[in-house]
Formats: structure tokens, C-alpha cells, sequence
């Protein structure tokens, strides 16, 4: 485990997360609800409408649907919508500048324009939106194990703490330490530690609730957290999870057991690294007790 003071840093970092997130989410893909950004969009592309032909052919705003359309592209990942943008966009550009009595070579060039820039702003939105939720894979989840990584589990057990605080309730939080994974890399190498650590990922995503989060520590430690779990069933739940790595690790050739402590939150802690301290306590006391086993803190 990493020292208080620098779990203490990466939990502040959670919460400036956060608030971070609070103000940017309307800028980030797949954040707000395709309907809602479809409504207003089309809101938006109305009220462009209106006032370009109120304003006549002194003021061209034609180019403005482009915002609508990369909104609508940014969020809205059904290509039929995408689609329905486009041509209504196009409608009433079409509309307006008919409206106008342009010049038959003038009114082809503005059409094509519209097309063209309507066109490459959904093809460009479509691009930032694949690319930022590949890049968000890739930041959030454990490569070897496809578990949610260190930075999100303290984020999410920082916004649990966050509201137990503020609604009361309560939580349990458990940390599993792989008994005899050091051996196991030393002796049988790096590969065969990576497959162990691959199936304690499957034996979690089995044995672990829709409710529950599971997620990789570092190393051969891993984190559950179960919200609204008492102490009684957290432990029957955590000793059953314990029997089920035995039982799966001896399975697949692997002599590795788990070593788990747990902490059941009735009033919250004051930090993540508090939090994470108490049932790192637990964690070792396990370990004394002769490992492959549950202890509560």
C-alpha cells in the first residue's frame, strides 16, 4: 500500500476530479442524454431559422447549424438521429436561402457549402466522440485485468464517502491481498502471475454483485466496495470470495489463496486514505492469522 500522506494526495485529487467533472461534462461525449441534446438542438436550429429570416439577407447565419449538428453528433451515436440533424439542417438552410432570391449559381454554391460543412462537422464529431471513450477505456480500466483501475476506485469510494456524508446510511469496503504471488512469479515467472491475476479479475466479475464495484489496488491487491452492505452479510459475503479463490486459483494449477479485510462504514470516514488504511489494518491481520482468511477492522 502507498503511504497515508500520498493515499491522503490521490484522494484530494478525486475530489478536484470531481468538481472538475461537475463543469465540463456538457463538453464531454456520451455525458448528457441523447434525447435532452436532441430537443434542445433543435430548439437551437429554430431559433437559428427564425432570426435568419427575420434578419433577411443582411445577416447570413446559416453556418451556426454546425453547433446543433456536432452537439447532437458529440451525444448521439444512432446514426438515424445523426441523419434527421442533418437533413433538417439542411431544410432549413435550403429555406432560408431560397427566401433570399439568390442567384442560381449563388444559391447552388451556398447549398454545396452548407452541405460540405454540415457534413465534415458530424464526421468530426463522430471522430472526437470515438476517440475520447477509447481514451477514457484506456485511463479507467486496468489493461491486464479490464477492472476498473487505482484512479477510479479512489474516485468512486471518495463519492460514496461523499454521499454517506451527506444521506447517512452505510458501507462496506474490502481489500484482497493474493497470498503466495510472490512465490509464484518468482518460481513459474511474470506470464503465470499475470494469469493468476487475470482470473482473481474473472473470480471477482463472478462472485461479486451488480451493486458492488471491483477493482484492481496495484499489484496483487484488489478492492470491493459494497454500498448499503451490513457487517454480518459483508463478511459471509467476503468469506465466500475467499473460498471461491481458493477453490478456482488450486483449479487452475495456481497455489494462491487470498488474504481479505474488510471495514463496514456506519458513519463515514473522513478521507479515502482513512478508509483505505483501515482495511489495509485488516488486511494484514488476516495475514497473521494464517492467511486465507476474513478479518474485519
Amino acid at each position: 500500500m502507498k503511504s497515508s500522506v500520498e493515499a491522503q494526495q490521490e484522494a484530494q485529487q478525486a475530489t478536484d476530479g470531481i468538481r472538475l467533472d461537475r463543469g465540463l461534462r456538457y463538453f464531454r461525449p456520451g455525458t448528457l442524454a441523447c434525447s435532452h441534446v436532441l430537443g434542445i438542438s433543435l430548439l437551437v436550429m429554430l431559433l437559428i431559422l427564425v432570426v435568419d429570416i427575420l434578419s433577411g439577407d443582411r445577416i447570413r447565419l446559416h453556418i451556426l447549424y454546425v453547433f446543433p449538428l456536432a452537439a447532437i453528433a458529440m451525444h448521439c451515436s444512432r446514426k438515424p438521429v445523426q441523419a434527421l440533424a442533418f437533413a433538417l439542417s439542411l431544410t432549413f438552410q435550403v429555406w432560408t436561402l431560397l427566401g433570399d432570391r439568390l442567384a442560381m449559381t449563388t444559391l447552388v454554391a451556398d447549398l454545396s457549402v452548407a452541405c460540405a460543412a454540415s457534413g465534415l462537422t458530424l464526421l468530426l464529431a463522430n471522430a472526437v466522440r470515438v476517440n475520447y471513450l477509447k481514451a477514457l477505456g484506456l485511463a479507467t480500466i486496468d489493461v491486464l485485468t479490464g477492472l476498473p483501475n487505482r484512479a477510479v476506485l479512489m474516485t468512486i469510494i471518495n463519492q460514496e464517502i461523499i454521499r454517506q456524508k451527506r444521506y447517512g446510511g452505510l458501507f462496506s469496503l474490502a481489500e484482497i491481498d493474493l497470498d503466495g504471488f510472490k512465490q509464484l512469479n518468482d518460481t513459474r515467472g511474470h506470464l503465470c502471475g499475470d494469469e493468476a491475476l487475470q482470473l482473481m479479475a474473472a473470480v471477482l466479475t463472478r462472485h461479486t454483485r451488480q451493486s458492488d464495484v471491483a477493482g484492481r489496488l496495484g499489484g496483487d491487491e484488489f478492492i470491493v466496495l459494497m454500498p448499503h452492505t451490513a457487517e454480518a452479510d459483508c463478511q459471509a459475503y467476503m468469506q465466500k470470495l475467499c473460498d471461491n479463490v481458493r477453490t478456482e486459483m488450486a483449479q487452475a494449477g495456481f497455489q494462491i489463496t487470498a488474504s481479505i479485510g474488510f471495514q463496514t462504514f456506519l458513519t463515514a470516514p473522513e478521507t479515502t486514505a482513512d478508509a483505505l488504511h483501515l482495511v489495509d489494518q485488516a488486511m494484514y491481520e488476516a495475514k497473521k492469522a494464517g492467511k486465507s482468511r476474513v478479518a474485519g477492522a
